[in-house]
C-alpha cells in the first residue's frame, strides 16, 4: 500500500515539470519576467492534462471495481438479511471442512 502512495506523489511531483517555469505575480507590474510568465501562463494547457488526469484514473478504478468485485460483502448481505447470498460467499472464503452455518452464527 505504501509503495502505491509514494508512487501517487512522485507521479504528482513529476507533474509539475510540465507547468511553466515562470512565477507570475499580478501585483507586479507587468513588464520584463513578470510579463513572460503571465504569457506562459495563458499559453499552458497542461493544466487541463492535469485535471483530466483523475478523472481517467478514476474511471478506470470504478469500471475495474464493477467488473472485479461483483458481489457484496458477508456483513453488507448479513444486514440486508440475505443469509442465501451470505452463506455463498461463505463458501468461496473458507474451507470446506468448516461449517457454513456455524460461521453465519
Amino acid at each position: 500500500m505504501q509503495l502505491w502512495i509514494a508512487s501517487g506523489y512522485m507521479l504528482v511531483l513529476g507533474f509539475g515539470i510540465g507547468l511553466p517555469a515562470g512565477d507570475y505575480d499580478p501585483s507586479l507590474p507587468k513588464t520584463g519576467e513578470n510579463l513572460k510568465a503571465m504569457n506562459d501562463d495563458k499559453a499552458d494547457m497542461f493544466w487541463r492534462f492535469i485535471y483530466v488526469f483523475p478523472v481517467i484514473i478514476n474511471i478506470f478504478m470504478l469500471t475495474s471495481f464493477n467488473f472485479c468485485i461483483g458481489e457484496e460483502s458477508i456483513m453488507f448481505s448479513l444486514t440486508k438479511g440475505d443469509d442465501e447470498a451470505a452463506l455463498r460467499l461463505i463458501q468461496k472464503i473458507y474451507s470446506d471442512d468448516e461449517n457454513e452455518l456455524e460461521i453465519l452464527g
